[in-house]
């Protein structure tokens, strides 16, 4: 009987204990975040061995001192008074383009792979647009916005899953 009442206190007292915690917290003994005019520094004393590990589609850091923004224009050439957006990035099928220009110019797209090739070229009429890549591999894409007849061009960054 007390076997019986030994192994009913394990298994439902021990099943209603937490042991590991998956928010990012961490109790430094020292840390700080400095922001200049062009760069940021955040670092933390106490955190334990920080590593990187590259896969084809992946990069994971380890640590507590990660960002959740995803930076996706690489270059920017078009004037100040065009708002590109796009949407949702990363993405599985479709990417929406929307384009708020005071000018309503009209824009070409080209599409490129991580190599450089040209898989998709085409002119937006609309300020709303989508592309399917639905049928694309997943990676890392740079799509390149052009202002027609000004030479001026955006580049992004966008990430297919």
């Amino acid at each position: 009987m007390k076997k019986t009442a030994l192994i009913a206190f394990c298994v439902f007292g021990f099943g209603t204990c937490f042991s590991q915690s998956l928010t990012p917290e961490v109790l430094p003994t020292s840390g700080d975040n400095f922001v200049g005019t062009n760069a940021s520094l955040s670092w933390t004393l106490g955190e334990g061995v920080i590593e990187t590990f590259n896969s084809n589609n992946l990069i994971l850091t380890q640590g507590f001192q990660q960002s959740n923004l995803l930076i996706t224009l690489l270059s920017k050439n078009i004037k100040a008074d065009v708002n590109v957006s796009l949407f949702p990035n990363p993405t599985n099928d479709w990417l929406n383009i929307e384009i708020k220009d005071a000018n309503e110019k009209k824009y070409d797209l080209q599409l490129y792979d991580i190599k450089g090739t040209l898989i998709e070229s085409i002119s937006l009429k609309n300020p709303v647009s989508k592309i399917n890549i639905e049928d694309y591999k997943p990676g890392v894409y740079t799509l390149k916005l052009s202002m027609q007849g000004t030479g001026k061009t955006n580049v992004y960054k966008v990430i297919k899953n």
